[in-house]
């Protein structure tokens, strides 16, 4: 095991000079979407303002790892408020259509809190769960990224948070 981690390090530390390599850092908004199940085949769906902040590593034109911070915001109703946000860490992967435009996919695992009020009663809950998202991306120049992506976390106690959000990411 030691020596196929000690050659997968070699090998990135051949590969990535030779790459179009580099930290960037970034952020985003939208709308986050909490689905939760009501019982009887009945789905509650709230929806309020989601926010990121991120940093990541492109390591070449394919591949990127990133670590953020996520706000999904807060529901209420009938007297009781729930809030969540998130640590994520994921790898994206991207597909160049040209120049300009790539494809994305990503795959990571996140850590969210969720904190609810109401009646008498105060609650916080931290779960890990995994999650998956795709979008695209436009360089607008070798510095500045825009890109627009959904996102879609793993079932956390019969809720699912999802986002739809437009960011932008500079490069260093």
């Amino acid at each position: 095991m030691n020596k196929i981690i000690a050659t997968l390090l070699f090998s990135a530390a051949l590969i990535t000079p030779a790459a179009a390599s580099s930290l960037y850092v970034g952020g985003d908004g939208g709308q986050s979407s909490m689905d939760a199940d009501a019982g009887d085949g009945y789905t509650l769906t709230k929806k309020d303002t989601s926010w990121s902040a991120f940093t990541g590593y492109r390591f070449d034109s394919n591949v990127a790892v990133e670590f953020g911070y996520r706000d999904y915001g807060k529901i209420s109703g009938n007297g009781v408020s729930v809030s969540a946000d998130a640590w994520q860490a994921s790898v994206v992967g991207l597909v160049p259509l040209n120049r300009q435009v790539s494809l994305t996919g990503r795959i990571g695992g996140t850590s969210v809190t969720a904190k609810s009020n109401g009646r008498g009663f105060h609650d916080s809950e931290t779960r890990n769960r995994g999650f998956v998202g795709f979008g695209v991306q436009y360089a607008v120049n070798p510095k500045v990224d825009l890109r627009a992506e959904y996102t879609r976390t793993g079932d956390i106690e019969g809720v699912t948070l999802s986002t739809l959000t437009v960011g932008a990411a500079y490069h260093f």
